[in-house]
């Protein structure tokens, strides 16, 4: 399978969740006029896991030919919705976050519904959302099932201003990768943009100089603001239209994000993309976010 190159990949399974992907996935393509292919990754040994009563001897013939009608509807019904979006789908076997990671090598983004079955189900390492979000070679958003596209439409959607979201932690690759694609999605959306540094105090090595807490919280901010002002003004020159609003937090980053991006259209944060065990731990702030935000959540890795 060959997506089309430089596409938005989105995977489908039929589920509501991979239904509000879609619908998300349609957006983003037209408003970037990029093609849009629909993915679905099906295995045999999973459905017999699934579905009591299948036969050992199930046709795989049936099952593929089952998985691209479903395809070939879904297309149908995105080139009604979106006709100015070119749409292509195929059904495949084997592992979804296999297929789609192979996929993102010639993907421009892929998109991803998650079922969030709670706090520890959702941080299991086998997840297909976190590990498309650990190795992709693209974009990957990720749509928890909670949200809502309808929220980007209507007459409710018309009074109230686009809104991205992104965390930046340093300067270097990671930060002006995640910066380039949260003001380009700004941009297209008509959105404005926040971008947020946090820093944290470690109390424990402050207990010396407790009476000198206040100055030190004021040199963090004046840094930390000093570091926003540098690192977003070449890119605010780049992108005149989009307005940016700075933001310098103390605070834990995941939570300060997740509580900045709750009524974001999109939540940008990088992942350095070491590879291997060390991406897949639960305390990077790039997992943290992908288990506990409300809204779309981009993970935009700088690749080794």
């Amino acid at each position: 399978m060959n997506a089309t190159p430089r596409a938005v990949v989105v995977g489908i399974d039929g589920t509501p969740t991979s239904g509000r992907a879609l619908a998300w996935a349609c957006e983003e393509a037209d408003r970037s006029g990029r093609p849009l292919h629909l993915l679905n990754v099906h295995r045999i040994d999973a459905l017999h896991d699934t579905f009591d009563g299948i036969s050992d001897d199930l046709d795989e013939d049936v099952v593929q030919g089952a998985a691209e009608d479903a395809v070939a509807a879904a297309v149908a019904g995105v080139r009604r919705a979106v006709p100015n979006v070119h749409v292509t789908g195929s059904a495949v076997t084997g592992s979804a976050a296999g297929v789609l990671v192979r996929c993102s090598a010639g993907a421009a983004l892929v998109v991803l519904g998650s079922h969030g079955r709670g706090a520890l189900a959702g941080m299991l390492l086998g997840s297909v959302s976190t590990q498309v979000a650990t190795h992709a070679r693209c974009p990957v958003v990720v749509l928890r099932e909670n949200f809502s596209p309808e929220r980007s439409r209507g007459p409710a959607a018309a009074e109230r201003t686009p809104h991205v979201v992104v965390g930046i932690d340093g300067p270097g690759p990671t930060t002006e990768t995640v910066l380039a694609f949260a003001f380009e999605q700004a941009d297209r959306r008509g959105a404005f943009l926040e971008v947020i540094a946090t820093w944290q105090f470690h109390h424990d090595r402050l207990a010396s100089v407790r009476k000198d807490h206040d100055l030190v919280e004021r040199r963090l901010v004046a840094e930390s603001e000093r570091f926003l002002d540098r690192t977003v003004t070449p890119w605010s020159e780049k992108f005149p239209d989009v307005h940016v609003r700075r933001y310098a937090s103390e605070g834990e980053p995941v939570t300060v994000l997740v509580r900045r991006g709750l009524d974001a259209d999109l939540l940008v944060v990088g992942s350095r993309g070491h590879g291997g065990f060390v991406d897949l731990l639960l305390g990077s702030v790039s997992h943290g976010v992908l288990q506990r935000a409300q809204c779309p959540v981009a993970v935009v890795r700088v690749q080794p």
